[in-house]
């Protein structure tokens, strides 16, 4: 049996490069708080405006590329709009930079196995504003269930259609609200 024994810092990314300037994972184009920094943010929709393009697109069959499309470029309306509107309602502004440097050292956690310290309030807020699009995931889920190009057990699209959000149930409040 051969055993390796390295030391704990093996691993370790420095946080420094030799000119002395911190390291950290720049975001991209994409990024809320990129586009945010460079006043580079699209027209933020109103939630009028989200109603009135739902109300539009809800008229396209089901499943259709259509409607997927559809889906899309309504999810997209809305989570940016969403997300404005938690930048600008967080309790401490986001601060792109502690991000970025939060950014990369959770990249690091992923090889040294050692979580970085969320301490910092602007980098907190920044990690809200970048990963909460995460939820899309989910309400994807709930369409793909009407791609024909998917086969899901029937009774996933009859649960999916009994929930509240797709306006089923028994009307009744959920517990907790």
């Amino acid at each position: 049996i051969l055993q390796v024994t390295l030391p704990t810092d093996a691993f370790s990314a420095p946080t420094t490069n030799a000119g002395g300037d911190t390291i950290q994972k720049r975001t991209g184009k994409q990024s809320f708080l990129q586009k945010q920094s460079n006043d580079k943010l699209q027209h933020i929709a109103t939630p009028d405006e989200l109603h009135k393009l739902g109300t539009s697109l809800s008229k396209r069959k089901p499943g259709s590329h259509g409607f997927y499309k559809g889906w899309i470029h309504w999810r997209t309306l809305a989570l940016d709009s969403i997300r404005y509107n938690l930048s600008q309602n967080l309790p401490y502004p986001a601060d792109k930079s502690q991000f970025e440097s939060l950014f990369f050292h959770l990249g690091v956690a992923a090889d040294v196995g050692q979580m970085p310290s969320f301490e910092d309030a602007g980098a907190r807020s920044g990690y809200a504003v970048e990963f909460f699009c995460r939820a899309k995931n989910l309400a994807d889920l709930y369409i793909d269930a009407w791609n024909p190009n998917y086969e899901f057990p029937d009774y996933w699209l009859e649960g999916l259609m009994e929930t509240p959000m797709l306006g089923g149930g028994n009307g009744k409040a959920v517990e907790g609200n």
